[in-house]
């Protein structure tokens, strides 16, 4: 997996931390925004079907999201 770039993007309403990935042949944009009800960054990406991650902390769920984007990557081929 590369890492293309990694930043955090705030708007109006939301707050979110952008991954720029490379999986294989897929250009990967994940995008975390605070799910501010359940107290959780929540991860997803439309680039891989079924991907979503969620964890306390932006360094906790950059160190489960990425893993789990590796897998179903592996697993969707």
């Amino acid at each position: 997996m590369l890492i293309v770039s990694e930043h955090l993007e705030t708007g109006e309403d939301v707050t979110a931390y952008v991954i720029e990935v490379v999986l294989r042949d897929i250009e990967a944009l994940v995008r975390a925004v605070w799910d501010e009800e359940a107290h959780v960054w929540v991860a997803t990406t439309d680039e891989v079907p079924g991907f979503l991650a969620e964890a306390d902390t932006i360094e906790q769920l950059r160190a489960k999201a990425l893993p789990l984007l590796e897998e179903l990557v592996k697993h969707n081929a």
